[in-house]
């Protein structure tokens, strides 16, 4: 047993040695994330042309390139057409570096699989070694499409995205400086396409249109940003302000406000624009209202129908007919008074629009405008000058405890005092302050 113990030992030491000697078998490439499996199209490959694939990839992975090449040659000559051996060969001539090869051997593929994510990678990864971001940007987002949970994809889109846009940016400005001004703006929008959710960009290019007078333009990239960047709709808003649309601006700002109804700025604005609109749309007697001593009934329906445009969220009943309305420049602030029932008419049937407007009556417009859009009942002190049986009693409590009107000093709510015009401009713009545009 010595005998053979020593006579065996020279052996494998041999065979240690040429072990030791022998190179070590390749690792993956550090890209090999790049690299799609050609998967098997549904009854195309046999058994054995499935091994001859998972052989030729493992070669691609691993370095041999030439190799797996040769065998997925051969296997297309004797069977054309198989698609994941195509992916396969045309992955391999991009291990070799055979970039333009290799990109028309994934077309070629794509050509006949639109959907087929193996090529979609490989083409995008073949994009980004030959410098072509954009390409390569556009094939990653086809195949993430194909495959929208791959993590790996989902990466190389974010990157691709952000140095698209830093390089179409960059050629922008350059552009700008140059005094080039329309491939600027191409040059913009083009960056836009591959990052739309970037405010600073949009921003930009809606500058630089307003700078080449074309405003129409600038308000039509603010428009279509998708995220509803704060910023982007401030700057929307001046813009349709200066257009004169005053619509568009106040839609901006109620925008802004549904994202965060605390904005004091937005708030500010858009009672701004509701001012221009007032004072361009309305007649003289409205345009007095804000400085009058003393305001009439009509004057308090149109503070209202103006000025509260939330209205507009709940539905108007029908309204009660007066009689005494039709000479009224206030007719048809009157009407949509009188169809929230906002304001009451007298028993026989007049408004009496000339009469003195009094606290009592501001009081229960408001209320009835919080109870519409349901603003939440709080609690309150109660008038000393009135009883609950007073039909003055629910509308004071309810517009106090909701902070819009205010007792006397020593209690009283005053329901008979006649009401000024910067009074009753002062509670509407509080109303709209706290319900919203």
């Amino acid at each position: 047993m010595r005998r053979v113990a020593l006579s065996v030992a020279p052996l494998v030491g041999a065979v240690a040695l040429l072990a030791s000697c022998a190179p070590p078998p390749k690792p993956p490439l550090p890209d090999s994330d790049e690299y799609v499996f050609p998967a098997s199209v549904p009854g195309q490959l046999s058994p054995a042309e499935a091994q001859r694939l998972e052989k030729a990839w493992r070669r691609i992975l691993g370095g041999d390139a030439l190799a797996a090449q040769r065998d997925m040659e051969k296997l297309l000559a004797r069977s054309p057409g198989l698609i994941p051996a195509e992916t396969a060969l045309a992955y391999a001539r991009l291990r070799a570096g055979r970039l333009d090869e290799a990109a028309r051997s994934f077309e070629a593929v794509i050509s006949r699989q639109a959907d087929y994510l193996p090529a979609l990678a490989g083409a995008a990864a073949t994009a980004s070694r030959r410098g072509d971001a954009e390409g390569a940007l556009r094939l990653y987002r086809r195949a993430l499409g194909a495959e929208p949970g791959d993590a790996f994809l989902r990466q190389r889109v974010a990157e691709l995205r952000v140095q698209v846009t830093e390089r179409r940016v960059a050629a922008a400005r350059a552009a700008q400086e140059a005094g080039r001004s329309e491939e600027a703006v191409a040059t913009y929008r083009q960056a836009l396409e591959s990052a739309p959710e970037v405010a600073g960009l949009r921003l930009e290019l809606a500058n630089l249109l307003v700078t080449a007078g074309d405003v129409e333009g600038a308000v039509g990239v603010l428009r279509a940003d998708p995220t509803e960047d704060r910023q982007v709709l401030l700057r929307l808003a001046d813009l349709e302000m200066q257009r004169r649309d005053y619509p568009g601006a106040l839609e901006a700002y109620r925008r802004m406000l549904a994202r965060d109804p605390h904005d004091d700025e937005a708030q500010r604005r858009s009672r701004d624009v509701r001012e221009a609109i007032e004072l361009e749309q309305m007649p003289e007697e409205y345009r007095r209202i804000s400085t009058a001593p003393a305001i009439t009934r009509a004057d308090l329906a149109a503070l209202v129908a103006v000025k509260v445009t939330a209205l507009a969220r709940v539905p108007a009943g029908e309204p009660q007919v007066a009689v005494d309305i039709s000479g009224s420049w206030a007719r048809s602030h009157i009407i949509k008074a009188l169809a929230y029932d906002i304001m009451a008419l007298y028993p026989n049937h007049t408004f009496q629009p000339a009469a003195t407007a009094r606290r009592g009556d501001v009081a229960r417009a408001v209320q009835r405008i919080l109870d519409l859009l349901k603003w939440p009942v709080g609690p309150g002190p109660n008038p000393t000058d009135m009883s609950r049986s007073n039909v003055y009693y629910y509308p004071a409590t309810r517009v106090i405890a909701a902070g819009l009107m205010d007792l006397t000093p020593a209690g009283g709510f005053e329901a008979w005092r006649p009401v000024s015009g910067p009074e009753a401009v002062a509670v509407v713009e509080e109303l709209v302050r706290l319900v919203g545009p």
